[in-house]
């Protein structure tokens, strides 16, 4: 078995790292800005960048006993601290915790690459705080939760 471990590690340091059972050496590392949260799904590992001035997406390719990057997208939305990603209808969905945004991204498995991309945040008189987003098993809704809304 296999273990990947992100954290909050700056740009130019490792931040992604995997790791198998018995070995304190990385098989693979890579240096990206906070990925705090990733996910996978198609052959593919999905990282975030959680920074307070923009929300970043990453797709990473399995190649052999690592990942090779194959796409990043900048997109609306600040403090991106969740994502999902739906094989059914190949769309990456994230949670923006400090602007209250709901991204998403479409993703072609073939190319390994990111399409349209779209953000929404929820409007009203209380701050919007979007944290954690899940799938229903059918992968036809997303759940969300708006901590902003306590």
């Amino acid at each position: 078995m296999k273990c990947i471990i992100s954290g909050y590690g700056a740009h130019l340091e490792t931040s992604l790292a995997m790791f198998t059972d018995h070995r304190g050496t990385p098989l693979w590392t890579e240096g990206i800005e906070s990925p705090s949260f990733i996910t996978t799904g198609d052959g593919y590992l999905f990282a975030i960048t959680e920074n307070r001035y923009y929300a970043a997406i990453y797709a990473y390719r399995k190649d052999g006993l690592s990942y090779r990057l194959t796409d990043r997208r900048s997109l609306e939305g600040r403090e991106l601290c969740h994502l999902v990603y739906s094989e059914k209808n190949k769309l990456l969905i994230g949670s923006c915790y400090g602007s209250g945004h709901v991204i998403c991204a479409s993703f072609d498995p073939e190319t390994g690459l990111f399409g349209d991309t779209h953000s929404i945040a929820q409007e009203g008189e209380k701050e919007s705080r979007q944290h954690c987003i899940v799938l229903n098993k059918a992968q036809d809704l997303a759940y969300t939760v708006n901590l902003g809304l306590d």
